[in-house]
């Protein structure tokens, strides 16, 4: 089992990131956060639709990582520096995992093993706003864990699980529980790193990038669609596993 994990997080305590750092540290591993520069971006005053919940915390990131237990690494930059070319390549016990929405560049990928969550599922929905496209077209809610490359929303996938929806859940239900999944899969990546040799890759030519951002989608819309939607998304959401690379939690809600 891997027993040093690197986190890709921002300068400022970041939600996800701390609690995936919490989880695996009880698991007994060593974690280190990397804290990458961060801008904050201010949204439209349109009344939009989030998928999940506020990431950024309050407070300073090197006391948040002392009070868990994590190491810190501060990154000036996102261009390959000393810092960056100083962390492990090529090893059988250390494995990187990004917890945050920013494209990784090739540079840095080169020589490591970086784990990412995608909140849909892997190799038909790629690209921007996964989760709202997977409601808007009906295409099946879900996560991928994929070892990333230098393509977007690509490289090998190591799982990936459909997420449950039942007859009584709201949109807001099923995306906490699509995150909720994400997290749940990071945490256990131990179970399926062994996929890495089954070198099962996205095929960028046949499954297509969307680079269409529907951010601003007004919640009134989205909700009404996923309404439309729901019988069809508790269809997909019940198809039986289809590869070596699907999985199945069936305790993941008890």
């Amino acid at each position: 089992m891997n027993k040093k994990v690197y986190l890709f997080s921002y300068e400022v305590p970041h939600v996800k990131t701390i609690d995936l750092a919490k989880k695996l540290i009880f698991k007994g591993y060593s974690v280190t956060v990397m804290g990458f520069p961060f801008k904050r971006k201010f949204k439209n005053k349109i009344e939009t639709f989030e998928e999940r919940p506020h990431q950024l915390l309050e407070g300073d990131l090197y006391s948040t990582c002392k009070e868990i237990g994590a190491d810190l690494i501060k990154i000036s930059s996102w261009e390959m520096n000393d810092t960056l070319n100083s962390l492990p390549k090529n090893t059988n016990d250390t494995i990187y995992i990004t917890c945050i929405s920013k494209i990784i560049p090739k540079e840095i990928i080169d020589g490591r093993i970086i784990l990412n969550a995608h909140p849909g599922l892997l190799p038909e929905n790629r690209g921007l706003d996964a989760f709202k496209w997977s409601i808007i077209k009906a295409m099946g809610v879900g996560v991928t864990v994929h070892a990333i490359n230098h393509e977007i929303d690509a490289g090998i996938i190591l799982a990936r699980v459909r997420t449950p929806i039942l007859e009584g859940d709201t949109l807001f239900d099923v995306a906490a529980r699509n995150y909720q999944l994400e997290n749940f899969m990071l945490e256990n990546f131990e179970l399926y790193i062994d996929n890495l040799h089954s070198k099962t890759k996205v095929d960028v030519d046949k499954y297509s990038l969307s680079k269409n951002l529907i951010a601003n989608i007004d919640l009134e819309n989205i909700n009404n669609i996923f309404i439309d939607q729901k019988k069809n998304l508790i269809k997909i959401s019940k198809l039986k596993v289809i590869s070596l690379v699907d999985y199945e939690f069936e305790t993941f809600f008890n």
